[in-house]
């Protein structure tokens, strides 16, 4: 036992050194000194998010989007639940609606999914949709493209007239259908992608809403095909039916510039959300570079209804 002191000291020292050789502290490093000089890849944070994201790298290890929040939601503490009837685990929200979950997916999991959910959605992260405000009134119709678990549409079902929820992925339908049971009169799940193209499995926005009632509200987040789904949005841009676009455009390096001008040709005066977010080669979203900080959030409203 005397030895104990000086063998936990070299077991510690042996783990400091193989994380310094680590990928993710390598890659921590090399932000670090590229914030510091200022010479961030593709868009260039201002004085401050450059302090928070130093402070935060030079405690943390990148490797979530909206850093700064990452520390205060990763270990939050959330009960998920099992509904009897069903077999699904839920949580319940602020709001106190149950948000189910597809099944096959472990109580941790739920846990961490639901806490990310909750930071992308803080007023603070740059991945807010409604950061500039939106109006939702008894009168709007949203379009979620991209709803997957169906939390953001959850936030708003109180206050909107109707809701379409497009979700190409089939194992979140069962849960979808779970947690707006208390609003089936209003809410319709549609199974299919939403592009430029119409066939089997593919819907234009279009072509769906030239046959059901048009949206006021979209938001469209789906993975980096969000330009093709505007595409196929043209009739509805140039009509200005819908006032709001909720647009993700942190998947494509280019999608912070090329989407804006989409809407400013239509008509649309156009706000980025504050702030960047940080993509790694951990995120999948940056091939062939390490990290790039980009937009998160294009919100497009109609000039008319300023």
């Amino acid at each position: 036992m005397k030895n104990y002191p000086k063998l936990m000291a070299s077991r510690l020292k042996y783990w400091r050194n193989r994380l310094k050789c680590s990928e993710k502290y390598l890659l921590t490093q090399q932000i670090l000194r590229e914030l510091r000089n200022n010479t961030p890849k593709n868009i260039s944070p201002t004085e401050q998010e450059r302090k928070d994201f130093s402070n935060y790298l030079s405690h943390h290890l990148a490797g979530g989007m909206t850093l700064s929040l990452s520390s205060e939601y990763r270990f939050r503490k959330v009960k998920v639940s099992e509904d009897s009837n069903n077999g699904l685990h839920y949580v319940t929200t602020d709001t106190g609606y149950r948000l189910y979950f597809r099944r096959n997916i472990s109580k941790a999991r739920i846990e961490e999914m639901y806490n990310n959910l909750c930071m992308e959605q803080d007023q603070r992260s740059p991945h807010n949709y409604c950061f500039n405000d939106p109006q939702f009134t008894s009168h709007s119709v949203l379009a979620d493209v991209g709803a997957s678990e169906g939390f953001f549409a959850l936030k708003f079902i109180d206050r909107i007239k109707k809701a379409y929820l497009f979700e190409s992925d089939s194992e979140w339908a069962e849960a979808l259908h779970a947690t707006f049971e208390p609003w089936k009169d209003k809410t319709v799940i549609v199974n299919k992608l939403v592009s430029n193209t119409n066939d089997d499995n593919c819907t234009t926005l279009d072509n769906y809403f030239g046959r059901n009632e048009r949206p006021t509200v979209i938001k469209l987040d789906i993975e980096g095909s969000e330009q093709e789904a505007l595409e196929g949005t043209a009739g509805l841009l140039h009509t200005g039916v819908v006032s709001d676009f909720l647009v993700a455009t942190y998947h494509r390096r280019e999608d912070a510039e090329i989407i804006p001008e989409i809407f400013k040709n239509n008509n649309y005066t156009v706000k980025l959300s504050p702030g960047c977010i940080l993509l790694t080669y951990k995120t999948g979203f940056v091939p062939g570079e390490l990290f790039e900080f980009r937009k998160g959030i294009c919100h497009a409203k109609r000039w008319s209804q300023l």
